[in-house]
């Protein structure tokens, strides 16, 4: 089946497309913005800490040495934390995995200078590893 619409009909049809894309890409900076003005301050409460056990990865951890996010140098990947950070972003920002992981590869890398890393969000198991090795117990771990 054909269906025929005029030249004024497709334009207007290309035209609300454009304008709803538009929107919708100006909604996501105004929430990038929020976004960012939540996660600078968290980020700025966080310290590096590195362990000779994992020496491709750099922990970072509040005052309490809790880990918020693992930076697997070699891998290029940064794990953060689901709770703390990821959860925040899914609920707040987006509930597209993809997008939430550009927002945080774009935060990161533009207040951590992390270009080029992966952020990836999960729940993590190895907590008596990072306990032993970093003296961080009680804190949740960030592995793939």
């Amino acid at each position: 089946m054909k269906i025929l619409i005029t030249e004024n009909q497709f334009k207007r049809l290309i035209n609300n497309i454009i304008n709803e894309d538009q929107d919708n890409s100006l909604k996501l900076r105004e929430k990038y913005h929020i976004m960012e003005d939540w996660f600078v301050p968290l980020l700025n409460q966080l310290t590096k800490k590195t362990s000779d056990n994992y020496p491709d990865s750099i922990f970072y951890v509040d005052k309490n040495n809790k880990v918020y996010m693992e930076h697997d140098q070699k891998n290029k990947w940064l794990w953060v934390d689901y709770d703390e950070i990821w959860s925040y972003f899914y609920k707040n920002y987006s509930h597209d995995y993809m997008e939430v992981r550009k927002l945080i590869q774009g935060l990161v890398g533009e207040h951590l200078n992390l270009w080029g890393i992966t952020p990836a969000s999960g729940h993590f198991l190895a907590q008596n590893l990072v306990g032993e090795h970093l003296n961080l117990w009680g804190i949740t771990p960030l592995l793939n």
